[in-house]
């Protein structure tokens, strides 16, 4: 909400709109000029460079747009008089003759280019701590979506991360478990009762397990 102030110009306790007045007197003071649109030709509001504000919007809407000189193709603009792609090529990446292929290619990393770096650094699969599925690394024993979560990790989510690994350790999978509530054998999860103590464990499927956390939800 606007603050209310005393304006300056009529004097009365109104909402603030800009620069100590009302929203009224600054209307009165600050109207846009009318002026003959160079590109139209009609009497209108001045939005700037002698335009009206729809021949303006369109104009730039048309800047944006050029050939480019090396592809020669319609594009929109990026830097250096170049679109995207070709500033991307020609300033952003080197030449060089890669190690492995000794073909003139760009460089990517460690002097090898995108093709061979991907073959001889070619990411394992890993048994990931926080989700506890076999992914393609990423680092410190992460799938990338968990890496990626761990960045911006909040207090309650390290403690429950902590749980989750200790009972891993303490209570893994084996053929006898099923669910608590309907007795599905297959896709189980451990539903943790409290994070505070790793014990307190009930084992249940993955539709249940979603339908227990819905309710949960809920009565919150």
């Amino acid at each position: 909400m606007n603050k209310k102030i005393i304006c300056s110009d009529c004097k009365k306790e109104r909402r603030l709109c800009g620069k100590g007045l009302c929203r009224w007197c600054w209307k009165k003071k600050y109207t846009p000029k009318q002026v003959v649109c160079k590109r139209c030709g009609q009497l209108k509001n001045h939005q700037a460079k002698g335009m009206c504000k729809n021949c303006y919007e369109s104009e730039r809407k048309k800047d944006r747009f050029f050939i480019c000189p090396n592809c020669k193709l319609k594009k929109k603009y990026r830097g250096r008089t170049f679109c995207n792609k070709c500033y991307f090529l020609d300033y952003q990446r080197v030449v060089i003759v890669c190690i492995d292929c000794k073909e003139e290619r760009y460089h990517h990393a460690k002097g090898l280019c995108d093709t061979c770096y991907e073959k001889k650094f070619e990411r394992k699969l890993v048994f990931c701590i926080i989700c506890g599925k076999t992914k393609k690394g990423h680092t410190k024993e992460l799938c990338e979506s968990c890496y990626q979560k761990v960045l911006n990790i909040t207090p309650s989510q390290k403690l429950k991360n902590k749980t989750r690994q200790k009972t891993c350790d303490i209570f893994p999978f084996s053929k006898s478990d099923v669910c608590f509530f309907c007795g599905a054998k297959e896709n189980l999860n451990r539903h943790h009762l409290d994070y505070n103590n790793p014990y307190k464990i009930i084992i249940l499927c993955r539709k249940c397990h979603s339908k227990l956390h819905r309710k949960v939800v809920k009565k919150i």
